[in-house]
């Protein structure tokens, strides 16, 4: 609502009531201000500006996916202290746990 903006809208209603094209008029803005004036950035930078949130929120969610499927498969990520993988029986890991507590002593 600054007097500028008033001006443009002004300027602007003035062109459209002569016939010139939204592309005229736009050039006309991006001559005296330049790209900054559009809310939209033509060519390669609007693009970018649309294609990398969407690729961020994709890239997040593989991550979440693989930190969830590597925090909830037990068989793939765990190993005793000893480097030897868990066995997928629980009498086994106890098992395998006392065993290695008692080479300790």
């Amino acid at each position: 609502m600054s007097p500028v903006a008033e001006q443009m809208r002004q300027e602007i209603a003035e062109m459209v009531g002569s016939g010139e094209s939204e592309a005229a008029i736009l050039d006309h803005y991006k001559a005296m201000y330049g790209e900054r004036i559009l809310i939209v950035p033509g060519g390669g930078t609007g693009r970018v500006l649309y294609v990398l949130p969407a690729l961020g929120v994709a890239l997040g969610a593989a991550m979440l996916i693989l930190f969830l499927r590597n925090a909830l498969n037990p068989k793939s990520n765990a190993k005793l202290s000893s480097g030897a993988a868990i066995p997928a029986d629980p009498r086994g890991v106890l098992r395998a746990e006392m065993d290695r507590l008692e080479d300790d002593f």
